[in-house]
């Protein structure tokens, strides 16, 4: 069993900052089985608190032991495009490969939504990577498909 609480402003990192990263590095490589060959999948934490003035997370944990098993971050900015859109992307949602299919990345969504409009928030954006090879769940929590990026290495 597990319970979703809301953090302030971005994870914990004396508390979590190792669980962070081992289960960032554990989800990519459930998702992508060649992540092996790839360079170690390293987020910048510290950016999170210098990209954009609010940032808002939440974690999954477990009743029994606290471990995480899951996370989300989401940036608020007013849109560069759109005066006045409040925009709260998700830069990042991850749950424990062990426990995908649970409803852990649908619970976190739901519980942020009413932080995110609190916090001002007109518009909720949600990417999907196709690289890893899962099924989007955006659509079953009413999200629309608006926006496709296509991506090219150049170096």
């Amino acid at each position: 069993m597990y319970t979703v609480q809301l953090e302030p402003i971005t994870v914990d990192f004396a508390r979590d900052a190792d669980a962070l990263a081992l289960l960032s590095r554990a989800a990519i490589c459930k998702a992508i089985p060649e992540a092996d060959a790839m360079p170690p999948y390293m987020i910048k934490w510290d950016q999170y608190l210098t990209v954009h003035d609010t940032i808002l997370s939440a974690t999954a944990r477990d009743f029994d032991d606290d471990s995480l098993l899951g996370f989300i971050i989401y940036n608020v900015y007013e849109h560069p495009h759109h005066a006045g859109m409040i925009v709260g992307f998700c830069t990042i949602i991850m749950s424990h490969p062990e426990h995908r299919g649970e409803g852990i990345g649908k619970a976190m969504c739901a519980f942020m939504e009413p932080h995110l409009k609190a916090a001002g928030v007109t518009t909720v954006l949600h990417g999907h990577r196709l690289m890893y090879n899962t099924k989007p769940m955006f659509e079953s929590l009413g999200y629309s498909l608006v926006d496709h990026i296509y991506a090219k290495e150049i170096a």
